[in-house]
């Protein structure tokens, strides 16, 4: 196995698409990769709504499970997130348009047959913010009334339903979409994001009770098709790691990756800069060569 320089990380891109991003990573230790991988999930900013206020709900649902659902649509927000505050650093009474966007939907039932409310309805004060499933792009479908037709079976509906109403039912609210991280509540993380590094389990982090029975991975490096997995390596190092990163629809993966390598350089230029500044001050510190 050829010798990989632990200093010089390589990245290879495999498959690039508006929701996917596949890559390999080499030069670097299983530690490292897996807090790139963290911080794709945890610690790249998105915008997710976390304030409504209703004035009014005559559905069946109440206002806190309707509450949650719009929390959990994914906002595309990839032009304006980089420019805005988190709502607990801005300086304004409660809401502004530095540190939050706001949207309302108002949509009462005339119809004798069921209404579905959906994300289409949901109506953004800034065009650079909507709804990543429904929107702008889904106008002239709502106007020629083929909004109705929700069908739950079908995988290319573009809306995501929020409620059903029925005739006389009224919906109506207002709501402000903020900034946050995942580590914060599940609702901002961007993407889901995995990794491979033993592809055919030769450092046995995983155990299988039956080999055969076990799908190979599609990194497999084995030839032989009798073959299950990999001569055990008591000594063996993972030196190459394959990233899936599937966007949920706030950012372009390219964006969650380099905002997230941008967020662990800075991390680690405080950790640095930190353990500088307490050397300085410590004069029985032993010197850094």
């Amino acid at each position: 196995m050829p010798t990989v320089n632990h200093y010089q990380p390589q990245v290879r891109v495999t498959e690039l698409t508006p929701e996917i991003l596949k890559f390999e990573l080499e030069g670097t230790n299983l530690s490292m990769a897996n807090a790139i991988r963290r911080v794709m999930i945890a610690e790249v900013p998105t915008l997710a709504i976390d304030w409504i206020q209703f004035n009014e709900n005559s559905s069946v649902l109440p206002d806190e499970f309707i509450a949650h659902r719009l929390g959990l649509v994914p906002l595309w927000s990839e032009d304006i997130v980089g420019n805005m505050i988190y709502a607990r650093d801005c300086s304004c009474d409660e809401f502004c348009m530095h540190c939050a966007v706001e949207f309302n939907l108002d949509e009462l039932a005339k119809q004798e047959q069921t209404f579905n409310c959906t994300t289409t309805h949901l109506k953004s004060h800034n065009q650079a913010v909507r709804p990543a499933c429904g929107g702008e792009h889904m106008q002239n479908q709502e106007i020629n009334g083929m909004m109705n037709n929700y069908n739950p079976d079908d995988q290319n509906q573009d809306e995501i339903l929020l409620c059903k109403l029925r005739k006389d039912q009224h919906l109506k609210f207002k709501a402000y979409a903020k900034k946050g991280l995942g580590k914060e509540h599940a609702k901002w993380i961007p993407a889901i994001v995995g990794f491979e590094y033993d592809p055919d389990n030769a450092l046995r982090h995983t155990t299988f009770p039956k080999p055969e029975e076990w799908p190979k991975s599609v990194h497999s490096q084995l030839t032989d098709a009798d073959d299950h997995q990999a001569p055990y390596d008591a000594f063996g190092d993972p030196d190459k790691f394959y990233y899936n990163v599937e966007a949920i629809g706030q950012l372009k993966p390219e964006t969650i990756l380099l905002t997230a390598v941008q967020a662990l350089k800075t991390k680690l230029g405080t950790v640095l800069s930190a353990v500088s500044e307490e050397n300085e001050s410590d004069p029985l510190a032993i010197p850094q060569t």
